[in-house]
């Protein structure tokens, strides 16, 4: 009975986590353990229900196929159109800073869970293992308008600088690319 009361509140805890809008690294380390935990409880309370078991054991094992296919170079105009098209999906989210959530979402953010999102639906959809295993790299490095304007970890590449993104020759800018101010505070795709 304590063991299923334990893992009630931390299924509860997942959810919040999952809620909350603001990440950090912190969250993500709390949103992992909840999981796994909420993961091995299920199984440890649910043991003799035979398709229980195995609902549970499926459920684990397909993300971590996913993630260990092999991976193969990624065609970027496809990943550009998946990132976009997972960028709608924020449409009518307020504004939070900090946020990377359907609840509330900053410009960084933004950017951030889209290319999450669109790397995890590329590579799920093509069956290839690297821009899932990117997403959830990306997922866990956190990184700022003002790091990835300068290419913090490689994400970025620098297209060119301009005083103005409303001066700026927008004929040479493609689906998935990103502006960021001066200053490094603001992005947009």
């Amino acid at each position: 009975m304590v063991v299923k009361r334990v893992w009630i509140w931390v299924v509860i805890l997942t959810v919040l986590l999952y809620l909350w809008p603001i990440e950090y690294r912190i969250t993500r380390i709390f949103f992992a353990a909840s999981v796994i935990a909420g993961w091995g409880g299920a199984l440890l309370l649910w043991w003799q229900t035979k398709s229980v078991r195995f609902t549970l054991v499926v459920v684990a094992c397909l993300p971590l196929m996913a993630a260990c296919l092999p991976g193969r170079a990624v065609d970027p105009d496809q990943l550009a159109t998946d990132y976009s098209r997972c960028l709608r999906y924020f449409r009518g989210v307020r504004y939070i800073w900090g946020g990377e959530v359907l609840l509330g979402i900053d410009c960084s953010g933004l950017v951030r869970k889209g290319l999450v999102w669109g790397q995890l639906y590329h590579g799920v959809w093509t069956l290839n293992g690297r821009p899932v295993r990117s997403a959830i790299t990306l997922w866990w490095h956190d990184s700022s308008a003002r790091a990835l304007r300068d290419g913090h970890r490689g994400w970025t590449i620098e297209l060119f600088r301009h005083d103005s993104v409303s001066d700026a020759d927008h004929s040479i800018l493609k689906v998935g690319d990103l502006a960021v101010t001066a200053d490094g505070v603001h992005i947009m795709a």
